[in-house]
């Protein structure tokens, strides 16, 4: 555990992805890191908290990795953190499941669109659901100038 003074932030840093799908990207097409997960803060910190994903500058803080705790640290100052993202909230109201325990939940659009996919897929009717996606184009008289 790092016992950090003042307003100095840890982050664990969110670097670009190595591939995307089949393709590699080279680290001189990767960006600077600029977004990190708070690991730890020292005393004074008002506004971030341990498990925030905050943003910060790439220019910013001082990259290093400490024996023993597995993984790269960003050290920067509590001010450097522009924002701080938070977790959207996908509930659906309306939907809710009932869980295993007899409790009641409110339902994500995520699994709101896998209960529709899944409800389409096994349809029986699948194979007769057919889109009209040619329509006729409408006459340019119809559109009204003005």
């Amino acid at each position: 555990m790092l016992i950090l003074r003042g307003t100095i932030v840890a982050c664990i840093p969110m670097f670009d992805p190595d591939m995307y799908g089949h393709i590699i990207v080279p680290e001189m097409a990767k960006e600077r890191c600029d977004q990190g997960i708070v690991k730890y803060h020292g005393p004074d910190v008002k506004t971030v908290k341990i498990g925030d994903h905050v943003i910060f500058s790439g220019y910013t803080g001082s990259t290093v990795e400490i024996e023993g705790e597995g993984s790269l640290l960003i050290f920067l100052p509590e001010d450097a953190c522009e924002a701080v993202l938070e977790e959207p909230n996908t509930d659906v109201p309306g939907l809710y499941f009932k869980a295993i325990d007899g409790t009641y939940f409110t339902a994500t659009y995520e699994q709101a669109l896998t209960l529709i996919t899944r409800a389409l897929n096994e349809s029986p009717l699948q194979n007769r659901i057919r889109f009209n996606v040619k329509t006729p184009r409408p006459a340019l008289d119809t559109y009204e100038r003005k």
